[in-house]
C-alpha cells in the first residue's frame, strides 16, 4: 500500500488528493498545509469587474473539500530530505513517503515593482486580481468610480509566470463593457501594455484578442515590449 504525501492544499493538491482518493483506495494519503481556508481564484476576476459583490462567493473550507480517508497534518513544510524520501514540517515533525506531490503553488511579489506597495491595491485608481478576494473587491470599487466619467486606463501584463495570464484581458474587456454600460467609454482611452510581442501566449486567442481590441470605437490601444 503507497505511502502518498501532498504538499500544498490549494486547488492542485485538493485535486489529487480526491482523485488518488478515489483511484487508490489502498493507499496512505497524508495532505500537508496549514492553510484552513480555500480560495476560488478564479472568481477573483468577477469580483473586481463587479459580477460578484461578496467575497464568500470565491472561499470555503478547506476541510469540506478533502477526502474523507486523508490525514489533514495542518502545518506547512519547512525542508525536503527526498534521499531519506522524507518530509519535515514546521514543528519538526518528519513524515515519510513511498511518492511525494509538491504544489505548494506560487508566491506572489508585488514588491518586485518599484514604488508599489501592497496597501495601494485597491486606492487611487490601482487596482489587481491576484493579490486577495478582498482587493479584489476593492479593485472594482475603483473601476465603479473610474466608470463614471472615464478616462485613462492602463491595464499591465506581468513579465513573469503568473497565477492566470488570461485575467489582464478579462479585465480589460470588462472594463470596456463597464464603460460601455455607462455610456463613459468614448471618454476613455484604454491602453493595455504587454512586456512580450504579444498579449496571450497561444496564437489563435492572442489574434482574435488583438482583433476585438482594434474593431472597438474606440479601439483598444496595445503597446508590446
Amino acid at each position: 500500500n503507497p505511502n502518498i504525501v501532498i504538499v500544498g492544499a490549494g486547488v492542485a493538491g485538493l485535486g489529487v488528493a480526491n482523485r488518488l482518493s478515489r483511484q487508490l483506495p489502498n493507499a496512505t494519503l497524508t495532505i500537508l498545509d496549514s492553510r484552513k481556508v480555500h480560495y476560488y481564484q478564479p472568481g477573483y476576476t468577477l469580483l473586481a469587474t463587479g459580477v460578484w459583490s461578496s467575497t464568500d462567493k470565491v472561499t470555503d473550507d478547506n476541510a469540506n473539500l478533502m477526502p474523507t480517508d486523508i490525514n489533514w497534518v495542518q502545518e506547512n513544510a519547512r525542508e525536503f530530505l527526498p534521499d531519506n524520501n522524507q518530509v519535515v514540517t514546521d514543528s519538526g515533525t518528519i513524515l515519510d513517503y513511498d511518492y511525494l506531490v509538491i504544489a505548494t503553488g506560487l508566491r506572489l511579489g508585488y514588491e518586485q515593482i518599484e514604488g508599489l506597495s501592497l496597501d495601494d491595491l485597491g486606492t487611487d485608481g490601482i487596482g489587481s486580481v491576484y493579490a486577495s478576494p478582498e482587493t479584489a473587491l476593492k479593485t472594482w470599487q475603483q473601476m465603479d468610480i473610474f466608470r463614471q466619467t472615464g478616462g485613462r486606463a492602463v491595464m499591465t501584463l506581468a513579465h513573469t509566470d503568473m497565477k492566470c495570464a488570461g485575467a489582464p484581458l478579462k479585465m480589460t474587456f470588462m472594463l470596456h463593457d463597464r464603460l460601455m454600460q455607462t455610456g463613459t467609454r468614448h471618454d476613455s482611452d484604454i491602453e493595455f501594455f504587454s512586456p512580450h510581442k504579444t498579449v496571450f501566449s497561444v496564437p489563435i486567442v492572442n489574434d482574435n484578442i488583438l482583433s476585438r481590441w482594434a474593431s472597438y470605437d474606440p479601439p483598444i490601444k496595445v503597446n508590446f515590449e
